[in-house]
């Protein structure tokens, strides 16, 4: 049976807010606006020469006065662990954006990758809160470290 017309989603390119030539900015979070100052920010995760897949990325942080721009770097938000046992020491990917206002504290979730990503097949969800959308950004769980794998399987009783 056709889907109906109401289920059907449309989607309609508008605008391009923050292009990169060189193609290293991929996966954007949603753009958010700061009820402190009226600015609009988003995240995205900048790879160097990312022609290929992978997350060897660190987090860029844009602003703009309103949400159609015009949308100016800020820098990084955060750069990936030098620590080869840190969860994020390959690289950080996927930035999204909560603001707390109870709290008044901004919270940045990425996801983050490992030096041994590849034989671990696994990735890691972090996150870091900040006072503000421009920083500076604290990780919620200070030293967090990648554990080995379990020696053998769980099994069920």
């Amino acid at each position: 049976a056709p889907i109906p017309r109401h289920k059907q989603p449309l989607l309609q390119y508008v605008k391009t807010i923050a292009y990169d030539p060189a193609n290293n900015l991929r996966d954007p979070s949603p753009a958010v606006q700061d009820p402190a100052t009226g600015r609009w920010h988003f995240w995205v995760d900048f790879m160097p020469g990312a022609q290929g897949p992978g997350w060897e990325a660190s987090l860029k942080h844009f602003s703009a006065p309103e949400i159609t721009g015009p949308w100016a770097s800020q820098g990084f938000a955060l750069n990936h662990s030098t620590a080869p046992a840190a969860w994020d020491y390959a690289g950080q990917f996927s930035p999204s954006t909560i603001y707390d206002a109870a709290d008044k504290t901004w919270w940045l979730y990425y996801s983050a990758s490992g030096k041994n990503q590849t034989e671990l097949l696994t990735n890691a969800q972090m996150v870091c809160s900040a006072p503000s959308p421009d920083g500076p950004w604290t990780p919620a769980v200070s030293g967090c470290r990648q554990l080995p794998l379990p020696s053998a399987s769980p099994t069920s009783d």
